[in-house]
């Protein structure tokens, strides 16, 4: 396994190219995305940013002390409003009252995996995304792709999120790539049902033997 994670990495990058993620002007709105896109589309999580930014809303200070009602007002096009309204409110708090919002320094695990609704994935793509550090994103998508190409991925987001940890050189641009084109490949190839002929892993896939 540890040999190929690489190979992987650019098999993908030549078939799909750089994504250039996070799309978002600050660490803050990095933030708000990572808990809007929870069980969404993008287009959803743009539709909520956007009416956020209508509102001059996407700001910490202001959401911080905003209430959980005109929040999920704003982000509904999201879904599940109720609960996001309450994970982004005790964000905002997170980074008002931290300094956070300029990315100069970050908020450590824990600290974010104690807000409700926030968990290893979410967490994870903040440290990564907003602030440059080097943890790897793991999710549904690694654990589908690994496991069709017959990679046996352990149980348990840590043990997974190791593997590539071990496995890939210590880079926060490689980490970053890597987890938007697994991302890019499963949404647009390795779907629940597969287009088979069309991926560029195809020679490596159970599924294509």
């Amino acid at each position: 396994m540890e040999m190929n994670l690489l190979k992987i990495y650019e098999l993908l990058f030549e078939e799909h190219g750089p994504q250039e993620w996070w799309p978002a002007d600050t660490p803050f709105e990095v933030a708000v995305g990572a808990i809007l896109t929870q069980n969404t589309s993008w287009l959803n999580v743009e539709a909520a940013i956007d009416q956020m930014k209508e509102a001059e809303m996407l700001d910490a200070k202001k959401l911080a002390e905003e209430s959980t009602e005109v929040i999920g007002h704003l982000i509904k096009p999201a879904g599940f409003w109720k609960a996001k309204a309450g994970a982004i409110k005790s964000i905002a708090k997170l980074f008002s009252e931290n300094s956070f919002s300029e990315g100069r320094n970050a908020p450590g695990r824990n600290r974010l995996l104690a807000i409700k609704g926030v968990g290893n994935e979410t967490a994870d793509a903040i440290l990564l995304y907003a602030f440059g550090e080097n943890v790897f994103v793991v999710d549904k998508y690694t654990r589908r792709l690994l496991t069709r190409l017959g990679m046996n991925p352990p149980e348990g987001y840590r043990a997974l999120q190791d593997i590539f940890v071990r496995s890939l050189p210590d880079d926060v641009e490689l980490y970053g790539e890597y987890h938007a084109l697994i991302v890019k490949h499963s949404k647009a190839v390795c779907k629940s049902t597969p287009s088979c002929s069309d991926c560029c892993l195809r020679s490596y896939c159970n599924r294509n033997t």
